[in-house]
């Protein structure tokens, strides 16, 4: 979610596999379904009714928010020829977890949550391996 093209990062990436290969990729998942995906929204919009003058636009860090789904679909998209052997969703409690009591439970619940939702899908973070053959 931090690179400004990620689509060119991944052709660049792509370049550097002799022939054949694999490609491991670990990385944020921002928009994903997760108990502290849902619990910040709710913060901020909380927040914004209170406290509106608070909330002043920064320099944006997280230039691509994506969900599992599609996070999987950008990957595949841009790395042609390429097959997914393995993906993971999963959830870090991040940046709940070791923060405040309420907070730290929230990013505990999550994580518990994400190990029995079926599906692969309920988290903040994602693994992938993708192949290629040889050229």
């Amino acid at each position: 979610e931090h690179l400004p093209n990620p689509t060119q990062t991944l052709c660049e990436l792509r370049t550097m596999l002799n022939g054949g290969g694999i490609i491991f990729i670990e990385g944020p998942i921002e928009d994903n379904a997760s108990l502290v995906y849902f619990f910040s929204k709710l913060y901020l919009l909380v927040k914004k009714i209170l406290s509106p003058n608070l909330l002043r636009p920064g320099v944006p860090t997280h230039l691509i928010r994506l969900t599992s789904n599609a996070q999987k679909k950008m990957l595949l998209n841009n790395l042609i020829g390429s097959k997914l052997i393995y993906w993971e969703v999963y959830e870090t409690g991040w940046p709940y977890l070791n923060n405040s009591f309420i907070k730290h439970v929230i990013g505990l619940l999550s994580i518990i949550i994400s190990k029995i939702v079926p599906g692969n899908i309920f988290g903040n973070r994602f693994r992938a391996i993708l192949s290629f053959e040889d050229k």
